[in-house]
């Protein structure tokens, strides 16, 4: 009798919500009937109610089952029994299990001397060997695997020795200390699936490659999660370097939004937890790294407007062993900051704000004393912004210019002081392939590096996302969005609370394969007449109102949710003021919208030279 899948030794087994063991396997075995199956702690005792359990079926010279009610914790000996047939894993923990995957930061290619020194048997890895043991860097090794995909990818014909080492000493990764802190801050065991490889694109990692196994990174990755018998927590990543291209920008967005939508789909987890990192620097660049980089972080930074249960860490601040690779020291802080927005994505009761984000910029000019101030809002701060010595990696036009005097940071603001009349085209934090950049929270989270493309010369000014869209019951019938009217929106209840994070409404599978539509509403205080352009992201069919007049309609809206992609222009007088969409269930596709607004008559309105620009207030 032979396990093949599900039961490994030393293996951490995935807990489900009530805390215990729901685990699939599979082996070969001689005879046939009821797999039983019995369980011990580590002292000896019997498990409670483990005890001969039957757990699944053989015959035909193989056998399969579900291992359930093994409570979390361990470490844990279980034998399973066909007859007078049975095989015993020793050394099982049941807790959290994550994908570790990517390109070399997550690979791990710091200085071993810097790197996280795991003290917890309760930390485990599942080796790229495809063994799981405690988990000690460097715990993915490329040359080393079985997948043949990653040493030839290492430019070898054949694996390495399960002994191989870098010779260069490099191996630190985030995977140790972001298992450890897990495992601090739960108390609950630990499991890593290391997964990732330097230097890939994700063209690399293209889901259609799962069908070459083995040979493709997104194949090698489902089947290391399968023999594990193919229940995860979430995905922790970290990508994009390779993708700093011309050529792939362009791709970006969608082939992530295309490579979790895969993930989950495979993993039949619709709502898996994915963080990923946003990409740190780079030393030896050229002429193109500066606005390439910038791009790639950019999108990575929005792509939580896109893709739900999806969370950005920025490691912009972090300090490098090499022109690109993060030190020892940086992956330890970059492994906490993971758990962190882990934790915040599962609502963990003391979980700390989701990953800071860029709230609003506005100008405020002062003619007395000569300047102009830029007031950038951040929201999610824990605690107030903070720098060790003077705050630095805020840039004007591009990232080309560091047009302010002074920074200084006051609770979750940072007020730029440029001289007046300073020609300033745009904001950005982080620009550029290699910024300095020193701006955390009080829990040591950095600043988002981001590119803010309004230009202010121009005169036109944004609010930010919508942080207050209430959502309705849906109304199931017809998805004939001209037959919607406004009145349909009052007569259901909008039961959902104010969306904080995402406009896509968390209880949007109870109505998979429904038709019918359901209605989005903002509402605004103006507080005087203004012209603005609304700008509209979704992914089905929708119809929106302005103050209960339709004003749009796209009969053909598709996945995925792309924002800003459309827009609208109104002009609004001084009162309160609705916005509401109309979005066609569309059997179940489709999950929600997105709405910014952009002032765009900045120029033509008088005001005193201190004053605040007026933006619409968003109210629940």
């Amino acid at each position: 009798m032979k396990i093949l899948s599900g039961l490994l030794e030393q293996m951490v087994i995935r807990r489900n919500a009530d805390g215990v063991s729901e685990q699939p396997f599979t082996g070969t075995c001689s005879g046939t009937g009821d797999v039983l199956v019995s369980a011990w702690t580590e002292d000896g005792r019997t498990v409670r109610g483990l005890v001969r359990k039957v757990c699944g079926r053989a015959g035909r010279g193989t056998f399969s089952g579900v291992l359930k009610g093994l409570r979390t914790g361990g470490p844990y000996r279980v034998e399973l029994t066909v007859g007078r047939e049975s095989a015993a894993v020793d050394g099982i923990l049941v807790g959290d299990v994550w994908i570790l995957a990517g390109q070399s930061n997550m690979q791990g290619c710091g200085n071993l001397a810097g790197a996280f020194r795991n003290s917890s048997p309760m930390v485990r890895a599942y080796y790229m060997t495809d063994h799981w043991g405690f988990a000690k860097e460097p715990i993915t090794c490329p040359p080393v695997a079985n997948a043949p995909v990653h040493w030839i990818l290492s430019g070898m014909d054949h694996p390495q020795p399960r002994n191989w080492k870098s010779p260069m000493r490099k191996g630190a990764g985030p995977g140790i200390s972001f298992a450890n802190e897990m495992f601090r801050a739960t108390g609950v065991p630990q499991g890593v699936i290391c997964c990732a490889h330097g230097g890939t694109r994700m063209d690399q990692w293209n889901p259609g490659l799962k069908k070459d196994g083995d040979r493709s990174l997104y194949g090698a990755m489902l089947n290391r999660v399968k023999r594990n018998g193919g229940l995860v927590s979430g995905v922790i990543w970290y990508q994009g370097c390779s993708d700093t291209t011309k050529e792939n920008i362009p791709l970006f967005r969608k082939r992530m939004i295309r490579f979790v939508r895969s993930l989950r789909k495979d993993f039949n987890f619709p709502e898996m937890p994915f963080v990923q990192v946003q990409i740190s620097r780079l030393i030896y660049r050229d002429s193109t790294s500066d606005a390439n980089w910038t791009a790639i972080r950019e999108i990575q930074r929005t792509l939580q407007s896109s893709i739900r249960n999806l969370l950005t860490v920025p490691a912009i601040d972090l300090e490098l062993d090499d022109g690109i690779h993060l030190c020892g020291k940086s992956q330890i802080v970059l492994g906490r900051r993971l758990a962190e927005a882990v934790r915040t994505l599962r609502g963990d009761k003391d979980a700390l704000p989701p990953p800071m984000e860029l709230q609003s910029i506005r100008k405020l000019t002062f003619p007395k004393i000569g300047e102009d101030h830029y007031v950038v809002s951040f929201r999610n701060v824990a605690g107030k912004l903070v720098s060790e010595g003077r705050p630095a990696g805020f840039m004007f036009n591009g990232g080309t210019e560091d047009l302010s005097f002074r920074t200084e940071l006051r609770g979750n603001k940072a007020i730029l002081r440029c001289g007046l009349g300073a020609a300033v085209q745009d904001i950005g934090y982080g620009c550029g392939a290699n910024p300095y950049c020193n701006i955390h929270d009080e829990a040591g989270r950095s600043l988002p590096a981001f590119a803010w493309r309004t230009p202010v010369q121009k005169f036109s000014f944004k609010l930010s996302g919508t942080t207050r869209m209430q959502v309705s019951d849906p109304l199931f019938g017809t998805e004939d969005l001209d037959r919607i009217a406004y009145e349909d929106a009052g007569k259901l209840s909008y039961s959902l609370p104010p969306q904080k994070i995402s406009v896509v409404p968390q209880d949007r599978t109870k109505y998979a394969k429904r038709h019918g539509v359901r209605f989005f509403r903002s509402r605004f205080d103006v507080s005087e007449p203004m012209e603005l352009r609304l700008l509209l992201g979704y992914d089905g069919p929708v119809k929106l109102f302005a103050d209960g007049a339709a004003v749009y309609l796209d009969r053909k809206g598709i996945n995925p949710i792309i924002p800003e992609q459309y827009h609208v222009d109104v002009k609004w007088g001084k009162g309160r003021h609705e916005v509401m969409f109309a979005l066609a269930l569309n059997g179940g596709a489709a999950w929600g919208v997105s709405l910014a607004i952009v002032r765009t008559d900045i120029r033509r309105t008088k005001r005193k030279s201190s004053q605040e620009i007026a933006l619409p207030v968003e109210v629940e």
